[in-house]
This record gives structure tokens, C-alpha cells and sequence, in this order.
């Protein structure tokens, strides 16, 4: 992070206590769309007012449409025109989630294609297109590492396994980004997925000895570090070998309220000196080991700079708490200092990127065609075939063949995009969303092939990314060998779907469901993409 302090501390020294806390704190936005959404700027007008009374820190946008958002980020920082307003979203795979911006696949694709070049250019998307929007700091890369293939939240949001792999593609990404005027944030310190419990219900575990830990998470995070990340998040993690302290039920504490874990590891010898920002304070990780007040509090004193989704109510215990010196004032001070620091790194300080850099820069066709053109090449790398036993693929059809295409997925996942690519290569389709059992007796002769695709990816608090529920009967009554050699299986989503099911005769990992996955899975099925060389990013443990 930038070390000028030229101006900072004469900010810092005119802030009042409250105005203070304002800055150590990110409320956020729900989603908007056009149309009615009186609720939303009812909820917006509370906010504007929040703003011009203290000033704040930054504001995190979930979703929405980009043309609301962009007289949303105007209107904040007309209101806060002294010190700025950072904006934040969680653009991990590019700011597609934003309507009109690059689809790129999901951060397990990238980390299948494992190319830092392109990794570069997905964090460069992510900066041009998210500011554009006035976007200004993203909350990406993912370095966690899936050594637990039950882990609910890494799967497809993370780069793999494999530590070397994930702490080059992040470097590259992190400097995608950055060079291009977005500040990165490394997440979730000090490691998710060596555990099964997912952070938004639960506090997760990581156990790894210290040896172990430095061997894999730390060797990612000196990686991201010495690469100049702006900010790193504080997970709801807890790591025993260094805080070993439990709460009142006994549980280990998250790293979000450990100084040991914060300051003593991550700030001090790891050498951070970065912007530490907290996970969403809602989370059942964390609420988990104390009461509203006490656990803002132990955040802000254990190190982190800043807490993410406060709101209103909360600023104000926080504000009361800091009157009556339950949060030092060192650290509060501190806290604010890299808030500006971050502010002035990014340009918003002042607003003085707001001339510069409007967000309604207009992006040229060439730009955009070599972000398409990334997102496609990875699409292209993620596609790994795990198995062929049956020796199905390539699949080869006659031109007018009978098509059924299958979806397991925990809800209404369906993958848009299959069955029209199928029917442009001139086939008679039919879909089945988790279809009731047993499917064999009911299909036998009907279709001359079948197409089984899992989607299961990462979902808050759903607890688990496998293959369970009703529709995962369909493999009963002889479904995986009866019909031998005409069923394709593949997922988009967790890629562990064969320790689950492991006597499939073939299983493709898209790790992604993206449009362009779906059509490059649909490529790869037919001999159409060349994928015998592509790599799993992750050990399937079959």
C-alpha cells in the first residue's frame, strides 16, 4: 500500500470519535434492479444520510443493474466529498455478475487453465469493467485451497489444491487488477477448506499444524503479499496452533476476534502491512462466540481495520463504545489511517478520480473482444476429462439423433445453454430437471443418448456442494450400466461428484457454469475441443 502520509494525519486529527468509526466500517447494499424498488431507496436515503452527517469508509454492492448503480456511487460521493467513499463488491471471476460485463468462468476454471497470462487479464477485466461502474476495490482473489473435497464455500471458488499453482495464478490476477486501478483483496486469511463446515453457519476449523500451515497457506499468502495485495479478509476461521483459546461452548475462537492470529501472525510475521478487512459481521462464524458489542469490539482490538455489513444500529454501538475507550485509540486511529491509506491509493481520497475516471466510460470493441476472448480460452483449459472407461468420449451421433439431457442440481440450476447448442448441431432434444425414479425402464429405446450433467456449486449456507437429495436415485435400477456407452456424465459445479458416485464409466469436470463452459462442454463432447491435455486443479480422490 502507498506509505505517503502526506495529508492523511491532518484528516485523521479534524475526524471526530464518531466520524472515526464511520471510516472502520462497510455497510451494505442489497441487490436493485430497474423498476419499482422503493424499499432500496428508502434503504439508500437512510444511508446518503449516514454519509453527510459522518462521512464513511465504503459501501459494498452486492448486484444490480449498472446504470442505477452508477448515479447510486454519484450520489455518494457528492454527499462525501471531503474523504471519498470506497465501493466494493466481490467481483471474483471479473464483474460479470453485473449485467452487461464479461462472463468469466468460476476461479476453479482458471485454476484448471492455469495460465497467469490469463489470470492477468481476468483481474484487468474485473478493474476496467468494475470501475466503470464505479467500482474501486473488489474483494478477489479467493486463495483459499481445497485440501477437503467436502468443503462447502472453496469448491468452485477457489484455484485448487495445489499451493504452488494457486499463489502464481493469484499474483497474476492480484496484478491485473491492480495495474489497472482496482485494489485487490486476498481472502479468507487464514484459510478455508481443509474443513466440511461452511463459515455462514458455523465457525470453520483449520487444523493444520504450523509446519503444515506454512507449507500451504502460508506459502499462498507471502506469495500474495510480496505481490503488493492492498487488502487481505479475516475469515471466520479458526487456527488452534495459534489461538488455542475457547469460548463459552467450548468452540475455538474465529480469526476474526484473534490478535494472536491477526497481529502476531498475519501483520506481524508475516509481514501485512495492508488494509485487514473483516468477513461479513452476520455471519454465524463469528456471532457464534459473543454478543453484538463485544464481538465488533474484539474485532477492531485484534487488528482488523475495518468491519464488513455493519449497519446503522451496530455504528452506533460501535460509536458509544469508542466514547467511553472500550476500543483504544491507537488502533482505532490505526484502523483509519489504512482506510485512507487504501482511499488514496485508489484515487477516491478527496474525490479526485471522480473527473478522471467517470463510471460511465464507454468500453471500445476492442477491449471487449479480448476479454470475451480470455473467458473463452479458459472455458476452453477448464474442460478435463477424468474418465473414460467406456471409451463414450468423443461422443459421435448420427445428425438427427434422440437427445435427453439431464440436471441434477440442489434447485432450478438449469443449464440454459446445452440444449440449444445441441439443437444447433441439428438433434431432437428432450430435458429433465432431478427427475423421479427410476428413470432406466422408462427411457430404455427412447433416446440414443443421454447427457447427465451435475451443478452443484457453491451457495451460502447450504452446507455441502455433493450430489444429495432425491435426484441422485436416478442411479438405481441399473441406470450407470444398463445403458453402457450411451450416457455422458459431467459437472459444472464440485468437481468431487465421482467420490460420491464411484462407479461411473466416464466423468468430465467443466468447473464451471458459465455460458461459455456450457458451450465448451458441448465442443468437448463431441470431439470439437481438443481437452486430452487440460489438467484437474484439484486431487479428485478417485
Amino acid at each position: 500500500m502507498e506509505t505517503d502520509m502526506s495529508g492523511i494525519k491532518t484528516i485523521i486529527a479534524k475526524m471526530t470519535t464518531e466520524e472515526k468509526v464511520a471510516h472502520i466500517v462497510m455497510p451494505q447494499l442489497p441487490s436493485f434492479t430497474k423498476g419499482p424498488h422503493d424499499q432500496f431507496a428508502k434503504r439508500f436515503e437512510t444511508l446518503l444520510g449516514f454519509i453527510e452527517t459522518y462521512g464513511i469508509g465504503g459501501v459494498f454492492i452486492i448486484r444490480g443493474d449498472p446504470s442505477i448503480l452508477k448515479q447510486y456511487v454519484r450520489d455518494m460521493r457528492e454527499t462525501a466529498p471531503n474523504t471519498g467513499v470506497l465501493i466494493a463488491a466481490d467481483l471474483e471471476n471479473g464483474a460479470g455478475r453485473f449485467e452487461g460485463n464479461t462472463q468469466f468462468p468460476d476461479l476453479l476454471a482458471l485454476g484448471a487453465a492455469d495460465d497467469p497470462d490469463l489470470a492477468y487479464t481476468m483481474g484487468k477485466a474485473a478493474a476496467l469493467e468494475g470501475k466503470r461502474m464505479g467500482i474501486n476495490w473488489s474483494f478477489s482473489p479467493v486463495v483459499d485451497i481445497i485440501l477437503n473435497p467436502d468443503n462447502p464455500i472453496t469448491q468452485n471458488r477457489a484455484l485448487g489444491d495445489k499451493e504452488d499453482r494457486i499463489a502464481v495464478l493469484a499474483a497474476a490476477f492480484i496484478r491485473g487488477m491492480q495495474e489497472h486501478g482496482m485494489a485487490a483483496c486476498a481472502k479468507h486469511f487464514p484459510g478455508d477448506g481443509t474443513d466440511s463446515l461452511d463459515q455462514h453457519v458455523a465457525t470453520a476449523m483449520n487444523s493444520l499444524s504450523k509446519p503444515e500451515w506454512l507449507k500451504h497457506f502460508g506459502a499462498v499468502y507471502k506469495h500474495v503479499i510480496k505481490a503488493g495485495v492492498l487488502s487481505i479478509m479475516i475469515g471466520h476461521i479458526a487456527l488452534p496452533f495459534q489461538d488455542g483459546r475457547l469460548n463459552k461452548m467450548k468452540l475455538y475462537y474465529p480469526a476474526t476476534l484473534s490478535k494472536n492470529i491477526i497481529t502476531d501472525l498475519l501483520k506481524t510475521e508475516l509481514g501485512f502491512n495492508g488494509l485487514v478487512i473483516s468477513d461479513a459481521m452476520g455471519m454465524a462464524g463469528v456471532t457464534g462466540s459473543m454478543i453484538k458489542q463485544d464481538r465488533l469490539i474484539a474485532s477492531l482490538n485484534a487488528g482488523c481495520d475495518m468491519l464488513l455489513f455493519v449497519e446503522e444500529k451496530e455504528i452506533t454501538l460501535l460509536m458509544e463504545a469508542a466514547i467511553k475507550g472500550k476500543i483504544e485509540k491507537s488502533r482505532l486511529d490505526q484502523a483509519v489511517e489504512k482506510v485512507l491509506l487504501l482511499k488514496k491509493t485508489c484515487g477516491v481520497l478527496a474525490n479526485n478520480d471522480f473527473s478522471q475516471n467517470k463510471p460511465d466510460d464507454n468500453q471500445g470493441p476492442a477491449e471487449k473482444q479480448e476479454f470475451l476472448n480470455t473467458a473463452g480460452r479458459i472455458a476452453e483449459k477448464a474442460v478435463v476429462i477424468v474418465r473414460n472407461m467406456d471409451n463414450t468420449w468423443p461422443v459421435s451421433l448420427a445428425k438427427e439423433a434422440n437427445i435427453l439431457t439431464i440436471t441434477l442440481s440442489r434447485g432450478n440450476d438449469v443449464l440454459t445453454e446445452i440444449d440449444p447448442a445441441l439443437k444447433q448441431r441439428g438433434f431432437s432434444v428432450d430435458h429433465l430437471l432431478n427427475p423421479p425414479f427410476p428413470l432406466f425402464p422408462r427411457m430404455e429405446n427412447k433416446y440414443d443418448f443421454i447427457f447427465v450433467n451435475f451443478n452443484f456449486p457453491v451457495e451460502w449456507a447450504t452446507a455441502s456442494c455433493k450430489c444429495i437429495g432425491p435426484q441422485n436415485r436416478i442411479f438405481m435400477y441399473g441406470f450407470t450400466t444398463d445403458y453402457d456407452g450411451k450416457i455422458m456424465y459431467t459437472s459444472f459445479g464440485s468437481p468431487f461428484h465421482l467420490r460420491e458416485i464411484p462407479h461411473l464409466p466416464n466423468y468430465i469436470n467443466v468447473h464451471s457454469d458459465c455460458s461459455l463452459s456450457q458451450h465448451a462442454a458441448v465442443k468437448a463432447w463431441f470431439g470439437e475441443l481438443d481437452i486430452s491435455h487440460n489438467t484437474s486443479p484439484v486431487n479428485i480422490m478417485c
